[in-house]
Protein backbone atom coordinates (compact mmCIF):
# COMPACT_ATOMS: atom_id res chain seq x y z
CA UNK A 1 0.00 0.00 0.00
CA UNK A 2 2.76 2.50 1.55
CA UNK A 3 4.25 1.92 -2.61
CA UNK A 4 1.20 2.87 -4.24
CA UNK A 5 0.61 5.72 -2.45
CA UNK A 6 4.67 6.61 -2.93
CA UNK A 7 4.12 6.35 -6.91
CA UNK A 8 0.90 8.34 -7.17
CA UNK A 9 2.50 11.55 -5.63
CA UNK A 10 4.96 11.28 -8.02
CA UNK A 11 2.22 11.70 -10.68
CA UNK A 12 0.54 14.80 -8.43
CA UNK A 13 1.78 17.75 -11.16
CA UNK A 14 0.62 17.20 -14.48
CA UNK A 15 0.23 19.17 -17.75
CA UNK A 16 -3.05 19.42 -19.74
CA UNK A 17 -3.76 19.56 -23.20
CA UNK A 18 -4.71 23.52 -23.47
CA UNK A 19 -1.45 24.19 -20.92
CA UNK A 20 0.55 22.33 -23.60
CA UNK A 21 -1.14 23.39 -26.76
CA UNK A 22 -0.74 27.21 -24.79
CA UNK A 23 3.04 26.76 -24.07
CA UNK A 24 3.13 25.46 -27.72
CA UNK A 25 2.04 28.74 -29.44
CA UNK A 26 4.23 30.47 -27.27
CA UNK A 27 7.21 28.90 -27.99
CA UNK A 28 7.33 29.13 -31.90
CA UNK A 29 7.71 32.53 -31.57
CA UNK A 30 10.06 32.74 -29.06
CA UNK A 31 12.48 29.88 -30.30
CA UNK A 32 12.57 30.91 -33.47
CA UNK A 33 12.57 33.85 -36.24
CA UNK A 34 8.74 33.51 -36.56
CA UNK A 35 6.58 36.23 -34.94
CA UNK A 36 3.29 35.64 -33.36
CA UNK A 37 1.20 37.48 -35.51
CA UNK A 38 2.38 34.61 -38.17
CA UNK A 39 0.18 32.32 -36.73
CA UNK A 40 -1.46 30.56 -39.82
CA UNK A 41 -5.85 30.44 -39.47
CA UNK A 42 -5.72 26.77 -40.69
CA UNK A 43 -2.79 24.67 -40.37
CA UNK A 44 -4.76 21.59 -40.99
CA UNK A 45 -5.71 22.84 -44.33
CA UNK A 46 -2.44 24.79 -45.60
CA UNK A 47 -4.33 25.77 -48.78
CA UNK A 48 -7.35 26.86 -47.81
CA UNK A 49 -5.50 29.72 -45.97
CA UNK A 50 -6.24 32.41 -48.11
CA UNK A 51 -3.81 34.91 -47.12
CA UNK A 52 -0.18 33.77 -45.02
CA UNK A 53 2.12 35.89 -43.75
CA UNK A 54 5.60 35.82 -45.21
CA UNK A 55 7.01 33.92 -42.82
CA UNK A 56 3.43 31.56 -41.27
CA UNK A 57 3.44 29.01 -38.32
CA UNK A 58 0.86 26.25 -37.08
CA UNK A 59 -0.07 24.18 -34.63
CA UNK A 60 -1.33 20.70 -35.64
CA UNK A 61 -3.09 18.50 -32.63
CA UNK A 62 -3.53 14.98 -34.05
CA UNK A 63 -4.19 11.52 -32.98
CA UNK A 64 -3.73 10.40 -29.08
CA UNK A 65 -3.34 7.06 -27.86
CA UNK A 66 -3.25 5.61 -24.09
CA UNK A 67 0.62 4.88 -23.25
CA UNK A 68 1.84 1.54 -23.28
CA UNK A 69 3.12 2.21 -19.57
CA UNK A 70 -0.45 3.58 -18.57
CA UNK A 71 -0.91 1.66 -15.34
CA UNK A 72 -4.03 3.25 -13.82
CA UNK A 73 -5.04 1.32 -10.77
CA UNK A 74 -1.42 1.86 -9.39
CA UNK A 75 -1.33 5.35 -10.51
CA UNK A 76 -4.88 6.80 -10.49
CA UNK A 77 -3.86 8.83 -13.45
CA UNK A 78 -4.25 8.32 -17.84
CA UNK A 79 -1.23 8.67 -19.46
CA UNK A 80 -1.86 9.43 -23.38
CA UNK A 81 0.96 9.73 -26.14
CA UNK A 82 -0.02 12.77 -27.87
CA UNK A 83 1.06 13.20 -31.23
CA UNK A 84 1.39 16.92 -32.41
CA UNK A 85 3.07 18.61 -35.32
CA UNK A 86 4.61 22.32 -35.80
CA UNK A 87 4.37 23.46 -39.49
CA UNK A 88 6.47 26.56 -40.49
CA UNK A 89 6.35 27.89 -44.26
CA UNK A 90 7.85 30.79 -46.28
CA UNK A 91 6.72 33.17 -48.96
CA UNK A 92 9.07 32.62 -52.16
CA UNK A 93 6.94 33.84 -54.75
CA UNK A 94 9.24 36.73 -55.85
CA UNK A 95 12.55 34.26 -55.65
CA UNK A 96 13.84 32.90 -58.52
CA UNK A 97 15.54 29.59 -58.73
CA UNK A 98 17.89 30.60 -61.48
CA UNK A 99 20.34 31.79 -58.70
CA UNK A 100 19.73 29.05 -55.84
CA UNK A 101 17.68 31.28 -53.92
CA UNK A 102 15.32 28.42 -53.37
CA UNK A 103 17.53 26.41 -51.86
CA UNK A 104 18.81 28.64 -49.45
CA UNK A 105 15.24 29.70 -48.19
CA UNK A 106 14.95 25.84 -47.76
CA UNK A 107 17.63 25.74 -45.72
CA UNK A 108 17.17 28.88 -43.60
CA UNK A 109 13.23 26.81 -43.01
CA UNK A 110 15.12 24.38 -41.91
CA UNK A 111 17.19 25.65 -39.74
CA UNK A 112 14.18 27.22 -38.33
CA UNK A 113 12.86 23.57 -37.78
CA UNK A 114 15.60 22.85 -36.03
CA UNK A 115 15.82 25.51 -33.83
CA UNK A 116 12.09 24.63 -32.34
CA UNK A 117 12.74 21.11 -32.49
CA UNK A 118 16.13 21.60 -30.07
CA UNK A 119 14.10 24.35 -27.83
CA UNK A 120 10.91 21.58 -27.64
CA UNK A 121 13.49 19.19 -26.45
CA UNK A 122 15.24 21.37 -24.03
CA UNK A 123 12.97 20.70 -21.04
CA UNK A 124 14.59 22.97 -18.30
CA UNK A 125 13.78 26.00 -21.40
CA UNK A 126 9.96 24.68 -22.29
CA UNK A 127 8.88 23.81 -19.53
CA UNK A 128 5.73 23.21 -19.16
CA UNK A 129 6.08 19.31 -18.96
CA UNK A 130 5.70 17.94 -15.49
CA UNK A 131 7.69 15.11 -13.11
CA UNK A 132 7.05 11.65 -15.38
CA UNK A 133 5.95 13.48 -18.77
CA UNK A 134 8.01 13.19 -21.98
CA UNK A 135 8.55 14.93 -25.53
CA UNK A 136 10.11 12.59 -28.08
CA UNK A 137 11.04 14.11 -31.58
CA UNK A 138 9.68 11.90 -34.56
CA UNK A 139 11.37 13.80 -37.49
CA UNK A 140 10.33 16.55 -40.14
CA UNK A 141 8.92 15.69 -43.81
CA UNK A 142 11.66 17.55 -45.63
CA UNK A 143 10.41 20.70 -47.60
CA UNK A 144 7.55 20.66 -49.76
CA UNK A 145 6.53 23.33 -52.01
CA UNK A 146 2.83 25.24 -50.77
CA UNK A 147 0.50 27.47 -52.84
CA UNK A 148 -2.47 28.85 -51.24
CA UNK A 149 -3.95 32.17 -52.54
CA UNK A 150 -1.50 34.59 -52.99
CA UNK A 151 1.04 32.80 -50.92
CA UNK A 152 3.93 30.92 -53.47
CA UNK A 153 6.72 29.33 -50.89
CA UNK A 154 7.50 26.47 -49.16
CA UNK A 155 6.85 24.47 -45.74
CA UNK A 156 7.98 21.93 -43.49
CA UNK A 157 6.24 19.74 -40.98
CA UNK A 158 8.03 19.34 -37.69
CA UNK A 159 6.62 15.82 -35.81
CA UNK A 160 6.42 15.40 -32.18
CA UNK A 161 5.02 12.79 -29.51
CA UNK A 162 4.24 14.31 -26.49
CA UNK A 163 3.54 11.70 -23.51
CA UNK A 164 1.02 13.55 -20.95
CA UNK A 165 -0.11 12.33 -17.47
CA UNK A 166 -3.37 13.21 -16.15
CA UNK A 167 -4.97 12.33 -12.47
CA UNK A 168 -8.16 10.36 -12.96
CA UNK A 169 -9.94 11.67 -10.36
Amino acid sequence: MQERMNQKKEYRSVASIDELYDALRAAVPTYSRFVANGEMGNPYSLEDNETLPDSAWGIIIESGTRAVKDDRVINHSVTTTRDISVIVARNVYEISDSDGQINEEAKELLLDAQQIRDNFLNLAKFGVLKTGEEITYNGDNGVDFLQAGKFKGIFTKVDFTFELIETIN
